[in-house]
């Protein structure tokens, strides 16, 4: 809101500024044309009497007679009326010269107020860009509110996940704790062991779908032999022959000193 208060005040003195020199302007064309006029008029009237004094100089002439002096004779009075025709030149050519100037300076004037139009409606374009950037800033600054309340929310969603999270991290460190004497974990029992071979402990890696199925689980692959024989587990709770068990009238039958037979007849 600061931001469009300084645009508008910014955009108003410019306006009084542009305002002020076109009305300088204006009123200075309006002087020096009233005085153009006034010497236009002041050159008129004085041809107007320039004419009748020569009229009654000539008629005086014509009569014999001087408009000031009847004693004087026809050459003085010729004399005089050249000084005075003189006289009255020399007032023309300055009225000539004074209205050049001012013709000169009208020039200057119009072409000065051509210049003020001009920045007057650059000013003007530039005001309208002006007020259609604050227009857009202001826009701007409604769209933002409406991201603040969005963002607000997502912050809020986004509290309520990490707090979900640190729950199920909790309960998963708990049930770590329960279940650390199933940790898997063992020491390279050779010199540039390929621990991507061990891929983790049976009973996460094979899944049956009948239970009644699971009697016992005999290690196969050489790498798994290699660490239960070698006992290079890092957490073994038994014997690795005493992992796998039967009932005891069934024991006779799992001897390896006596073959058994199955019902299919496969004997070992």
């Amino acid at each position: 809101m600061k931001l469009a208060e300084a645009e508008a005040e910014s955009e108003s003195g410019g306006k009084r500024n542009e305002e002020k020199i076109r009305d300088n302007a204006v009123r200075g064309m309006e002087e020096l044309q009233c005085k153009i006029s006034e010497i236009d008029n002041s050159l008129e009237k004085m041809h107007g009497e320039i004419q009748i004094m020569e009229k009654k100089e000539y008629q005086g002439v014509l009569a014999g007679k001087s408009s000031g002096n009847e004693d004087k004779c026809l050459e003085d009075q010729l004399g005089d009326a050249k000084i005075e025709v003189g006289r009255t030149e020399t007032e023309l050519k300055q009225l000539q010269t004074r209205i050049s100037h001012c013709e000169k300076e009208w020039k200057e004037k119009s072409s000065q107020l051509l210049s003020k139009r001009k920045e007057a409606v650059a000013g003007e374009n530039e005001l309208n860009v002006r007020r259609k950037d604050v227009e857009k800033a202001q826009k701007a600054l409604e769209s933002l509110s409406c991201e603040e309340c969005h963002m607000e929310a997502l912050q809020k969603d986004c509290a309520a996940k990490v707090e979900m999270v640190q729950k199920f991290k909790d309960e998963m460190r708990i049930l770590s704790l329960q279940l650390g004497n199933v940790d898997f974990s063992y020491i390279d029992h050779a010199k540039n062991f390929d621990r991507s071979r061990v891929k983790g402990m049976v009973a996460r890696l094979i899944k049956v779908k009948d239970s009644s199925g699971m009697t016992a689980l005999e290690p196969s692959c050489p790498t798994e032999s290699k660490l239960l024989r070698l006992d290079w587990l890092a957490k073994a709770m038994l014997k690795w022959h005493s992992l796998v068990g039967c009932d005891e009238e069934l024991q006779v039958a799992f001897n390896r000193r006596r073959p058994s037979a199955t019902f299919e007849g496969d004997i070992f």
